[in-house]
């Protein structure tokens, strides 16, 4: 299993939750792919070989890492509700054609990262709040969506 799998099934033994088989799956499918949908998370399980699955488990699963800030519900589209890891992290999203880039400040040896936290955190101090993550959304047009536009002169 891969570092954040081990990382948030340790923290949720120290808060003495217990790690039934189909937390530790949900969890297992938020480690390794970004932005799923419940219905991702139903479809990955049941390609894994996991044929009857209790959805309400999955939903209390989500609402429990919810409630713990392991992850976080983004609303894509205004519709669609996409759940990843709480981690430092900023989205850029295409106006036109919805498509999402990712961009995770905790990369390694990212000279020049898209935020400096260290602002965030003097922002949050000196307004009385403990720093613990953010996440932020800029909205705009990619650049296939640019170049579509010019070709059709919108």
């Amino acid at each position: 299993m891969n570092k954040n799998f081990e990382n948030i099934t340790q923290r949720l033994k120290d808060k003495d939750y217990r790690l039934t088989d189909i937390r530790k799956a949900v969890i297992k499918v938020l480690t390794i792919k970004e932005h799923v949908s419940i219905n991702d998370i139903i479809n990955f399980l049941k390609e894994e070989g996991n044929e009857t699955i209790n959805i309400m488990s999955i939903y209390n699963t989500i609402d429990l890492l919810i409630e713990e800030h392991i992850i976080h519900a983004n609303i894509f589209e205004g519709k669609q509700i996409i759940y990843e890891l709480s981690e430092n992290g900023i989205h850029i999203i295409c106006n036109y054609c919805n498509s999402i880039i990712h961009v995770n400040e905790n990369r390694k040896n990212q000279q020049n990262a898209p935020l400096h936290v260290t602002h965030l955190e003097k922002l949050a101090t000196e307004n009385n709040f403990s720093f613990s993550h953010y996440k932020l959304e800029i909205h705009g047009i990619c650049r296939n969506c640019q170049l579509k536009s010019k070709k059709m002169k919108i």
